[in-house]
């Protein structure tokens, strides 16, 4: 994806708790490509 583009994603959590969503390179993770999603 280029700079400042957006997607939508649809996922599908089976268990509640705290996700971790990240990029595999650790250059992109320290620049925000990292979040935790909370699943109630």
């Amino acid at each position: 994806m280029a700079p400042y583009q957006r997607m939508k994603l649809r996922l599908v959590f089976r268990e509640p708790g705290d996700w971790l969503f990240h990029c595999h390179i650790i250059e992109h993770e320290e620049l925000g490509m990292m979040a935790t999603i909370r699943i109630g």
